[in-house]
This record gives C-alpha cells, sequence and structure tokens, in this order.
C-alpha cells in the first residue's frame, strides 16, 4: 500500500509539473500578447477621437449651407404660398351667358375697358409663342 500510494504521489507530482509548465507556457505568452492588446485598445481609441473630430468639423463646415438650404425651403414655401395670381373678376353686369367671356379688372377711375376699346381679335405678337414666357411682354 505503501509503494501504491508513493506511485501515486509521483503520479500527482508529476501532472503538477505539468500544470505548472502550462501555467508558465501561458504567463510567458500573455506577457507578449497583452502590451499589444493595449497599443491596439489606445490607438483605436485615437482613432475614435479623430472621428469624433473629424465630424465636429464636418458639421461646423457644412452648419452654413444646411442653414442656407433651411432658408431657400422657407422662401420656397412662401413663394408657394403667393404664387397663385389673384382671379380676376368679371365687371358688374358682364351677362353669365356668354360663351367665352374675356376677364378683366374695372379700371382706376372705375369705367368698364370694354366700354372704352374694343378688342375683335388677339393682337399678334412676333416675340411671343405658344410656351414660352416673355417677361417683357407682360411687363
Amino acid at each position: 500500500a505503501e509503494e501504491s500510494g508513493r506511485g501515486r504521489e509521483a503520479r500527482a507530482e508529476e501532472a503538477w509539473q505539468e500544470v505548472q509548465a502550462e501555467i508558465d507556457r501561458f504567463t510567458t505568452w500573455w506577457e507578449r500578447v497583452e502590451p499589444v492588446i493595449r497599443e491596439v485598445q489606445k490607438r483605436i481609441e485615437e482613432a475614435r477621437h479623430r472621428a469624433d473630430e473629424v465630424a465636429d468639423r464636418i458639421r461646423q463646415a457644412l452648419g452654413p449651407t444646411l442653414q442656407a438650404m433651411i432658408d431657400v425651403d422657407a422662401d420656397l414655401a412662401r413663394l408657394q404660398d403667393s404664387a397663385t395670381p389673384p382671379q380676376i373678376k368679371p365687371p358688374a353686369g358682364a351677362q353669365e351667358d356668354e360663351e367665352d367671356p374675356a376677364p378683366f379688372e374695372t379700371s382706376v377711375n372705375g369705367e368698364d375697358p370694354s366700354s372704352v376699346v374694343q378688342v375683335d381679335e388677339p393682337v399678334a405678337s412676333e416675340h411671343r409663342s405658344e410656351g414660352h414666357y416673355d417677361p417683357d411682354y407682360w411687363g
């Protein structure tokens, strides 16, 4: 029994030495790897910091452009709200049963323009063509 106990003790001692050797091997590996891991973590943190700085600079650089776009959008909304011209009312006493009454407003002095000027046909213009807007034509 004594010999059997010594054999087990020797095997346990041998196993313990193998475990110690593995621990030493792992510790040596960790001592090589840990500084590299720390350096990588440091570089990642620096890269994140630089990316944040770049993002801030981009926001600052694009801020005026963004504000200009917001202002243009507001101006376009105001233009859209006011772009529809007022409807021209026919003069009082105009007959509604006419086929195609010509819309017009009364003159500044209150006269009915049709009583002053009679137009049978539209006046031709060499500058005006269908689908073409000429700002000088309307003033």
